[in-house]
């Protein structure tokens, strides 16, 4: 498998318990990880005689050190005829490992492992997103390998940063009001449209006024900055506050109020059929102190509710 490697691959090589017995610190960085090691390798293995104990935890770990797993992209196949014998976690090991790599990967290959010792490290490969392969003899060994090395490509030249989309363009006025008289009701009609004042007053982090008022009269637009406002909307003798978020200046915002209130619609005559007398006076009043009068005749606009309306001609 190495001969067939492309020699710009870095690969590197690790071995414990080939020269001590009853040793869990027999590990060694037999071949420094590097370009066109792969002669080196071979030459290694084919001298090697194994001894000792099974440190694979801690060859992994120091074998991601030399790799520098914590700044580049590093892969470790652990091949193993044994399960781990000084007194370590694989299994940990791979979840610390994940964490703490840009990009690290650990591969384990179980030469002639049990079912139940394979499963005592194949959570190492688990653990980081890599196999766990089981090989029984030299020809599985061989093709477990080559599933497991991969040879990193030359990164892809990063595609062009596209253009930023231009910032929508803020329009002149970004506010235009609306009310009615009862929710889902008609548009106001011409007679008393120009009469309503809408009112923003801006409004702090703690819901206090935080500035200074503006105002837009009937069916005119305005211009707000983005954020929490009370919104005051009068109409003749009705009115209503409530708050309202006006949005980026790119975007019209359309706050709506809903004033519950009705119209008078009213005309004095002496008699049925007669012209509107300019003598006759009116008076209503209502709740809260609501009082309004006039002569003649009116089309004004009160809250909802009871009210006591007052006619008076000469003596009638």
């Amino acid at each position: 498998m190495l001969a067939e490697m492309p020699p710009e691959a870095e690969l590197g090589l690790m071995a414990y318990g080939h020269r001590e017995k009853g040793s869990c610190e027999d590990i060694e960085l037999v071949v420094p990880p590097a370009p066109g090691t792969a002669q080196a390798i071979t030459d290694a293995a084919n001298a090697m005689k194994f001894l000792g104990k099974t440190p694979l935890t801690e060859s992994v770990r120091r074998a991601a050190a030399e790799l520098k797993s914590t700044e580049a992209k590093a892969t470790v196949i652990l091949i193993t005829d044994g399960i781990e014998t000084c007194e370590a976690d694989p299994c940990a090991l791979g979840a610390e490992l994940e964490a703490s790599g840009v990009d690290f990967t650990a591969h384990v290959v179980g030469f002639g492992l049990t079912e139940d010792e394979g499963k005592a490290v194949a959570c190492l490969a688990e653990n980081t997103g890599g196999k766990y392969i089981q090989a029984k003899n030299a020809g599985s060994l061989v093709d477990a390998l080559k599933t497991t090395v991969v040879v990193a490509e030359p990164e892809p030249a990063p595609a062009p940063e596209p253009e930023p989309a231009p910032a929508p363009a803020a329009l002149a006025e970004n506010v235009d009001p609306a009310a009615y008289l009862v929710a889902g009701g008609a548009e106001l009609d011409d007679r008393i449209i120009a009469d309503v004042v809408f009112t923003f007053t801006p409004l702090g982090a703690d819901g206090q006024p935080a500035g200074e008022d503006t105002t837009i009269y009937g069916r005119s637009k305005g211009s707000l900055a983005p954020g929490r406002y009370r919104m005051e909307t009068v109409l003749h003798k009705a009115r209503v506050a409530q708050e309202v978020e006006i949005g980026p200046a790119s975007e019209l915002s359309t706050p709506v109020a809903v004033l519950d209130a009705g119209i008078l619609n009213l005309t004095l005559r002496a008699a049925p059929g007669a012209d509107p007398d300019p003598d006759a006076f009116w008076e209503l009043r209502g709740a809260d102190d609501l009082y309004e009068s006039g002569y003649t005749k009116t089309y004004r606009v009160f809250p909802s509710g009871e009210h006591a309306l007052r006619a008076v001609l000469g003596a009638a």
